[in-house]
Parts: C-alpha cells; sequence; structure tokens
C-alpha cells in the first residue's frame, strides 16, 4: 500500500486541499500550490493501487469542489492522471507561448541533426538543426531536408548533406 490519498484541513477541520501521493509527497511544500498543515491535520487514505487513489482523490475533490467552481478545495485540477480540468488565465497562456517561441528561437532541438551546407556563392558550413538555420536564412527546412536526401538537386542554390 504505497499509493494514498491525503486531505489538507485548516484549523477547524475543513478540507482545502485532496491530493495523491506516495512517500512523503504529502509533507513537501514543493510539490503544492497551497500552504501544508501540520502533521494532525492531514487525513490520510491508503488505497490498494494506485488507480484506486486516483478515483478516490477524483470523487473526494468533486465531493467537496473546488474553489474557483464555489467549493471548498483550493485544487487546481479535478484530480487523477494529469492536469484535468485545469484552468490557466491568458496571461498565463500567453507567457507560457512566449516562453515556448523565445526558447526554439534560441535553442536548438535535443535531436537536431548535422549536416554540411553548401551556399550558393560556394561557401561549406556544418550547422546543427535545419529547422534554425532554414529560418535565418529565409529557406524551408523541409526542402533543404529534401536536398540531403538526394529527392531535390538544390533549394534556392544551397546544397546539403547529412553528416
Amino acid at each position: 500500500m504505497r499509493d494514498y490519498i491525503y486531505v489538507y484541513n485548516d484549523e477547524h477541520g475543513t478540507p482545502y486541499y485532496v491530493g495523491k501521493g506516495r512517500g512523503l509527497r504529502k509533507y513537501h511544500q514543493n510539490k503544492h500550490t497551497c500552504t501544508v498543515p501540520p502533521k494532525e491535520n492531514i487525513q490520510t487514505f491508503y488505497c490498494d493501487n494506485e488507480e484506486e487513489a486516483y478515483e478516490t482523490e477524483m470523487f473526494l475533490i468533486e465531493f467537496f469542489g473546488r474553489a474557483q467552481d464555489g467549493g471548498l478545495l483550493q485544487n487546481v485540477t479535478l484530480g487523477g492522471r494529469g492536469a484535468r480540468g485545469r484552468v490557466d488565465s491568458a496571461e498565463t497562456i500567453r507567457k507560457r507561448a512566449e516562453g515556448c517561441i523565445e526558447h526554439f528561437k534560441t535553442n536548438e532541438h535535443p535531436r537536431a541533426l548535422t549536416y554540411e551546407i553548401t551556399t550558393p556563392d560556394g561557401e561549406m558550413i556544418i550547422i546543427r538543426g535545419i529547422r534554425k538555420y532554414a529560418r535565418e536564412n529565409n529557406l524551408f527546412h523541409n526542402a533543404l531536408v529534401r536536398v540531403s536526401k538526394g529527392k531535390q538537386e538544390h533549394h534556392k542554390g544551397y546544397r546539403c548533406r547529412r553528416i
């Protein structure tokens, strides 16, 4: 019985958070969006398996209700696997999108391949990550890939081969 459900109660015994955990998760502040209460204010219900734990967590969250839906709990999600029911603000979505865009502008993909590019003026360069190079040089990455596979002779005068 390593999976359990825990309920955080305030000083009056009113629940304010329900979670599923293993080990010492229920005591770790950095794992939660709410304040972890003293041990005596944490109720623990042990389950036979993980699936039962998820089902129980979802049931209790639905029973007590989330504050954002007019209930008692500070839970952000509906429980269960993943982030079911999480609703991010427009500001959070915008910031996340900007972060992703900035990441892909400045970082190569972890599985990026290495290519030898010959520019239209004959200069040979070695690159890692054909998408970034294509974007920086106003080229189509899929056309460069076709050139590297021998399906196309060149793209805008650029030749490339995978190395």
